[in-house]
């Protein structure tokens, strides 16, 4: 495969669920209504984690038919690519953290890629639109994790997602709020406002019901051809006439050159509880040396405004020294906590004048996560960054 560079993510994810998701637990005759969800549940048998439901539900569903954590998490973002296409798509990227049974970590980056033969001082430039478009990584990101960890079918894994898209579904606040902010530069290019507005050109609002009849027939190519079809198939070859005709970069070559590779693990710990995480162009190693920071405070005992000051001064620390990252050094001094304690040492915790902790005032990407009781012995000491 050529080298070309990869376009970098990049989000700290110190918290590890997203307020407001919604929770699928291994109960497959239970509806799932967004209101009624509550934000702590347990499970037995095992769980799925997505900003929304209908995805969450989906993962559950597969669990419960017997699947494994690594197909539940391959149907769960087929899905989020359907009711939530502002979040992620299959034309997006993806990283992806495992544990194994035995406790052992594999990462996998299917971040999107410049075409080997972009240049960046010829092409064009934009904010938005035809000129920004890399080869998607999700969807390899995905087959790669089925064909490493998977049990049930391929076909099996997207049909949810196919059913979801062509029979439709009640579009949510938060996804109606998206397309709404987008509706001027959806409404500058044919394929976005013929998919993302209504025949009036006005954008869904939220309870519409929402139907992606070509992203079905999509999805059921993809189910019935693999990936494949996506990268060199017949998909791959409509994709890159349209997107040669109107200034992108992205060649059937480069389509077909994609590989989804293996990320570079790293680790530390927080109080007693281990951190796991991928390296750049994850944001792993950055979300445990933020930790690492953290871990020389007493957090527990300052009021609101003084922890979230400790805290963004740790982020911004974090995100200032990121650019060390992306080599096995930078990856170790990153996450050793005697760099971590030389840096803390620079961060000030307010105080006033009373010598108490003065008052102080002080994001784009889509999470999912599945286990399956069957594969995890869980103690409660393990954490993923």
């Amino acid at each position: 495969m050529k080298a070309s560079p990869r376009f970098a993510a990049s989000l700290v994810a110190l918290l590890l669920g997203t307020l407001g998701a919604s929770t699928g637990c291994v109960e497959p005759d239970q509806a799932v209504e967004p209101a009624a969800v509550s934000q702590v549940t347990t499970s037995t048998d095992g769980m799925v984690v997505a900003a929304q439901p209908l995805a969450a539900q989906v993962g559950a569903d597969i669990l419960a038919r017997g699947g494994n954590a690594a197909d539940a998490a391959v149907a769960t973002a087929f899905a989020v690519s359907v009711v939530e296409p502002t979040m992620n798509s299959i034309g997006g990227r993806t990283q992806v953290l495992v544990r194994t049974p035995d406790g052992a970590a594999y990462g996998i980056d299917a971040t999107t890629q410049a075409p080997a033969t972009y240049d960046p001082d010829t092409a064009p430039q934009a904010g938005y639109g035809y000129p920004t478009v890399g080869v998607p990584g999700a969807l390899a990101g995905l087959a790669k994790l089925h064909a490493e960890h998977g049990s049930l079918p391929w076909a099996e894994l997207v049909a949810p997602a196919v059913a979801l898209a062509r029979d439709g579904f009640s579009m949510l606040p938060g996804e109606a709020l998206r397309q709404g902010f987008a509706a001027d530069q959806i409404r500058e290019f044919e394929g976005s406002r013929a998919h993302f507005l209504k025949e009036d050109g006005s954008p869904y609002q939220a309870g519409d019901l929402f139907v992606q009849e070509d992203l079905a027939q999509t999805l059921e190519a993809i189910a019935d051809g693999g990936p494949s079809v996506f990268y060199e198939g017949h998909l791959a070859e409509a994709m890159v006439a349209d997107l040669s005709a109107n200034g992108a970069a992205v060649t059937m070559e480069s389509l077909r050159d994609y590989e989804a590779l293996d990320s570079r693990i790293v680790r530390g710990s927080y109080r007693g509880l281990e951190l796991v995480g991928t390296d750049i162009p994850a944001s792993g190693a950055v979300t445990i040396g933020i930790l690492h920071m953290l871990e020389n405070f007493d957090m527990a005992s300052m009021s609101p405004e003084a922890w979230a000051s400790v805290m963004g001064q740790a982020i911004a620390k974090g995100f200032e020294f990121r650019a060390m990252l992306g080599t096995e050094e930078g990856a170790q001094t990153f996450t050793d906590k005697t760099w971590a304690s030389e840096r803390a040492a620079e961060i000030v915790v307010p105080v006033d004048a009373s010598g108490g902790m003065a008052q102080r005032t002080s994001p784009e990407v889509t999470r999912l996560a599945a286990a399956s009781q069957r594969e995890h012995d869980w103690d409660g000491r393990t954490w993923g960054a």
